[in-house]
This record gives C-alpha cells, sequence and structure tokens, in this order.
C-alpha cells in the first residue's frame, strides 16, 4: 500500500522532502544502472566485432577453399547470334567449335479450319480427352455439358496442367476460331498425343463431336525437334535448347542455327573471380580497421576504446596480412599480390599488381593464398585459423569476453532488485513516520487550542486600589 503525505498540518511539502530522501537513496542504484548500461554497450559492441570478424574468416575460407582452380573462367564466342555459352570455375581452357544445325521445338496441333464460327456457344461434344505426353503417363479431362465449347475445352485443358498448353486463334475467316494445342517441352520424346473415349456420336475417331480433337484429326503445324550440332566435331542431339553436358562446366544455350560459320567458343582463365574474392577480403578487414578508429577516437571514444579484445583482435590481423615467406622470389606476400596496408591502417587492392604476379608465376600465387593445400595453407589459411580464436562460439576469446560481461550485468541486476526492494521499504518508512509526525502537530495543535479556549473562558481578575 502507497501513503501519501500532504503536509497539511506542519505546512510543509512532505512529499518533496520524501521523494528527495528516496532519490538519495536511489544515488548508488543509479550508479549500478550506469554500470549495467556500459557492460550492456560493450556487449552489443562486441557482438559486432565478433560479426565483423566473421566476415573476414568467411572471406579467407573462400580464397583457401581448393575445390576449385584458383582462377576463374571466361568464355567468348565468335557469334552471338548461335549459342551462348556461360562457364564455371571447373571448365578446361581451351578451344571448342560449337555448329548447331538445328533448334529444338516443342509439337504444335490446330484444329482443322473453318470448322468453329464462336467460342463459347456451339457444342464441342462430350466424352473424355485423354493428352499424353511421350511414353508418360496419360492425363484425362473430362468434357461435359459444362464445358463442351471450344473456349470450355481450352480452359479444362490448361487447368488439367497435362504437359500442353491451349489457346485460340482468330484465322480472319467466316468460321474464324481454331484451337491450337502446344507441347510444354521441346523435343521429340515430348510430343503430345490425344485420344477420346466416350465420345457422344458414339464413334471416338470420327472428325465429328470430341473425337475431332484426336491426332489424327488435328494439323501438325509444328513438329517436335530435337537439338542437332556438334561441339569439336562430336555429334550431340538434345531436347531442349540448352545443352549442359557437352564441355565440362558449361552451359551452351542454342539461339540459333550456325548456317555456314560454325562458332568458336574459347574458355580461357580469368583473374575476374580472384579479384572479386580478394576485394570482399579487404572490405572485410577495412570494416574491422574502421570499427577499430571509431572505438579509439580521441575525441569521441567509443566503449571498446582501449580494449583488449579489440586490440588483439586488429593486432592478430595486421600481423598475418603483413606476414613474408608464403611464396618464394619476389612473390612471397599479400603485398606482392597488390593487397598492401596503408598508414591508416587499412588495406587498399591493386588488381594490376595481382595480374603481373600471375603472369609472372601463377603457382607461386596460388601458393602464396592457399598454400599447398596439405602441410601448408597460405596466408589466407593462417588468416582463417587467427579469427577463428577469436569467433568460435564455444571457446572463442569475443565469446568468452562477453560471457563474462553478461554475468556483470546479471550480478548488477539483482543488486538493483535487493536495492529496489530496500529502497521500497525505507519510502515506506519514512513516508509513515512523517504521517505520524503530522498526527502528533495536529494533536498539539488541537490541545493548546482547547487550553487557549478554557483560558478566555477564566473569569476576568479584578484589581482594586
Amino acid at each position: 500500500m502507497t501513503i501519501s503525505v500532504g503536509g497539511l498540518v506542519t505546512g510543509l511539502d512532505t512529499q518533496s522532502i520524501i521523494d528527495a530522501l528516496v532519490q538519495a537513496e536511489r544515488i548508488p542504484i543509479d550508479r549500478l544502472q550506469i554500470r549495467r548500461s556500459g557492460f550492456q554497450n560493450q556487449v552489443s559492441a562486441l557482438q559486432k566485432l565478433n560479426t565483423l570478424v566473421k566476415a573476414v574468416q568467411d572471406a579467407a575460407d573462400a580464397l583457401q577453399e581448393t575445390s576449385d582452380p584458383l582462377l576463374g573462367r571466361t568464355a567468348v564466342a565468335t557469334s552471338a547470334g548461335a549459342v551462348a555459352v556461360s562457364v564455371t570455375n571447373t571448365t578446361p581452357a581451351g578451344s571448342y567449335t560449337v555448329d548447331v544445325t538445328q533448334l529444338a521445338r516443342a509439337q504444335t496441333l490446330t484444329t482443322a479450319a473453318s470448322a468453329f464460327a464462336d467460342t463459347d456457344t456451339t457444342a464441342v461434344g462430350t466424352g473424355t480427352l485423354a493428352i499424353q505426353i511421350g511414353s508418360g503417363p496419360a492425363v484425362d479431362i473430362t468434357i461435359d455439358s459444362t464445358n463442351n465449347t471450344l473456349a470450355g475445352v481450352r480452359d479444362a485443358i490448361n487447368d488439367a496442367n497435362a504437359g500442353v498448353t491451349a489457346a485460340i486463334v482468330n484465322d480472319g475467316s467466316a468460321s474464324p476460331y481454331r484451337l491450337v494445342i502446344t507441347a510444354n517441352t521441346t523435343g521429340t520424346a515430348n510430343a503430345a498425343t490425344l485420344s477420346v473415349t466416350g465420345d457422344g456420336d458414339a464413334n471416338d475417331t470420327d472428325n465429328a463431336g470430341l473425337s475431332r480433337l484426336i491426332n489424327a484429326n488435328l494439323t501438325e503445324t509444328q513438329a517436335a525437334l530435337d537439338a542437332q550440332l556438334t561441339v569439336s566435331g562430336i555429334a550431340i542431339t538434345s531436347a531442349t535448347n540448352t545443352v549442359t553436358d557437352a564441355i565440362p562446366g558449361a552451359t551452351i544455350d542454342l539461339v540459333g542455327t550456325s548456317g555456314t560459320t560454325p562458332t568458336t567458343v574459347t574458355v580461357k582463365e580469368a583473374t575476374g573471380p580472384l579479384e572479386t574474392k580478394l576485394s570482399t577480403f579487404v572490405d572485410a578487414f577495412n570494416a574491422i580497421a574502421q570499427f577499430n578508429a571509431a572505438h579509439n577516437n580521441v575525441n569521441q571514444p567509443g566503449v571498446l576504446a582501449g580494449d583488449f579484445t579489440l586490440r588483439s583482435v586488429v593486432s592478430r590481423l595486421n600481423s598475418t596480412v603483413l606476414s613474408l615467406g608464403h611464396g618464394s622470389g619476389s612473390i612471397q606476400s599479400l603485398s606482392a599480390l597488390g593487397v598492401r596496408m596503408t598508414n591508416g591502417g587499412s588495406l587498399s587492392f591493386d588488381a594490376s599488381v595481382l595480374r603481373g604476379a600471375i603472369e609472372t608465376d601463377k603457382a607461386t600465387v596460388e601458393e602464396v593464398i592457399r598454400g599447398d593445400g596439405t602441410t601448408t595453407h597460405g596466408v589466407f589459411g593462417q588468416i582463417a585459423t587467427a579469427v577463428e580464436a577469436f569467433t568460435d562460439p564455444i571457446t572463442g576469446a569475443i565469446h568468452g569476453r562477453t560471457e563474462g560481461l553478461g554475468a556483470n550485468v546479471k550480478r548488477i541486476n539483482q543488486q538493483i532488485t535487493t536495492s529496489e526492494a530496500r529502497i521500497d521499504a525505507y519510502k515506506q518508512q519514512v513516508t509513515k513516520q512523517y504521517a505520524q509526525l503530522e498526527l502528533l502537530v495536529n494533536n498539539l495543535k488541537t490541545q493548546g487550542d482547547s487550553l487557549l479556549q478554557a483560558l478566555s473562558n477564566l473569569p476576568a481578575i479584578r484589581t482594586g486600589k
């Protein structure tokens, strides 16, 4: 129960006095809260640092990965009108001749001309329309009085997901509407077969009723075709216009036939992917350098100013990045690959230096970056190992530090809870004392008023000469 005292009897602002006394008692709690906030801010900053260090670790892991060649691949085709080629890092470098003689096509079937004067009035017929793609299972479609118009059949086919798409085309004649059925997939193995059972006219094969939609009564305006091409003289047949297994790791998209001049595709080693990975590493490293500079700003220091963990991260990264002896000759460090430390503690990257080093000695460049993959792991293997000592979720230095700060926050919370309970009791006590003071003063005042009243009722004292 909260007791309030108004000070009506004494004339004192007792509530303000009580508040001031309680506030004085709260000073230690305010100090604890300030300390807690400091610890919490440090935890948040360390979590941010952990994220930044993990980005460095991820970038280093990508560079030391030995499953792909060090250098990427790029493909150039002499004729963009016939093929488009995309490659991966595993595509062998070399020159390939691609001659496209036929593109893959999807089958198209069309109803006879002058058969339908409207799309939603004239009945097509009823029964079951079965559509089969290649040797796959047939899909049965029921055509009854609810959907036995040309538009109804079109919609029923499209709703059935039978491997074909139906459309209605107006050819401009007196009875212009024709149903066009196109296979969804190219290639001879994906041609469509349409059949009818239960035709309303009792004949499932004639050119009347629903059976007018069987293959025998449809015109094949485009036959299903496989793509035909040769790659370096080897004949290849493909059901689609995307060929993925002719050149290892490459995708060849066929966009036209070659005509009289085959397309030459040249696959070369490319530094672009490696440059991108190095740039990613440099950016991740510089994010930590900027983080460190911000927290150790002399004019406005952050919560990790002078922090041992932050200093350790920066020191370990700097020493590893600047380390020598990973290669041989003039290529022994990241500096020889264009990754260099600036006076401000950040990294810069000059891709032209990297390209020059690769032209000079590609094997040594790989040794600097990746080591031999067994006994040595290159500079990025060392970096990945170094930062793991900080980022490991169980034994990492950052985890240990945040756990310690978290324990401090927990202890302070307990102290605050205990102190809050003590202050609540103190406030109740002081409030009660002032209430008693008001009561005492009120009683004294009442007694004084009674005495004055009694005195005023005494008879007057007369004096004579």
